[in-house]
């Protein structure tokens, strides 16, 4: 886990979608403690109204959104398509993550958010260290000056 945050870092300011609520408090609990600033949101049209209002450096986006377990269209796949379309977030990194892979039929969702756009596609459980790794490659910290 990342240490102490030097009061100089800038770190990035992160938009996190996802709809299962203990997953979207954990990981953003983890991003805020390495220093990142964090929105949550729990589906696409709320991620859309958040980057119509803000300005943000990533976008961490669930593939997959269900409400009462089933798959509903207001998903990261249709979020990803957006944001690539807008031209003030058209090149905001975005990293896919779902739980869904494992399952018949979903097994290239991963590779299909990519290439709608998608930076990264990483599967859950998420291992926390290399999303910061990840993080850090496609939102690097800089100084200040």
């Amino acid at each position: 886990m990342k240490n102490a945050i030097s009061v100089e870092e800038k770190l990035a300011r992160i938009l996190l979608m996802e709809d299962d609520l203990t997953l979207s408090y954990q990981l953003s609990l983890n991003l805020k403690k390495a220093g990142h600033t964090v929105q949550t949101c729990s589906s696409a049209s709320a991620a859309q109204e958040e980057l119509m209002l803000a300005d943000f450096d990533l976008l961490i986006t669930d593939v997959i959104v269900k409400v009462s377990g089933q798959a509903v269209p207001d998903g990261g796949i249709g979020l990803i398509s957006w944001v690539r379309r807008q031209e003030k977030h058209c090149k905001m990194p975005i990293i896919a993550i779902t739980g869904t892979t494992k399952f018949p039929g979903m097994e290239h969702i991963l590779s299909t958010a990519r290439q709608i756009g998608a930076d990264i596609g990483m599967e859950k459980p998420i291992d926390i260290e290399y999303l910061f790794e990840k993080i850090d490659f496609l939102a690097p910290s800089t100084s200040k000056a």
